[in-house]
């Protein structure tokens, strides 16, 4: 599941964020300082389990993100790993 999330007003350079594959790794701990720091973020809620994610969403993600990161474009990407972190998962309903 691929979930856009536009925010205003933020500024993209968080302490609390870290990227691994120029991909922002977002855990319940500091999903809503992502929310609040990024104007606009592109979130890749995944299930580990589920190889669809593994293969076609997470490269294109990965694609997006070192297309968009040399762009005056403020956009960051991320996922999310929802077995792991379930208070997300539930506050947004997800489901797999």
């Amino acid at each position: 599941m691929l979930a856009a999330v536009l925010l205003p007003n933020g500024d993209c350079l968080i302490d609390d964020v870290h990227k691994k594959d120029g991909l922002y790794q977002l855990t319940d701990d500091n999903f809503d300082t992502a929310l609040y720091d990024f104007n606009v973020l592109f979130v890749n809620f995944y299930d580990p389990a589920n190889n669809r994610s593994k293969l076609v969403t997470h490269p294109q993600m990965v694609y997006a993100s070192d297309m968009m990161e040399n762009d005056d474009i403020p956009v960051a990407f991320a996922i999310m790993n929802c077995k792991e972190h379930t208070k997300v998962r539930t506050f947004y309903n997800y489901t797999n």
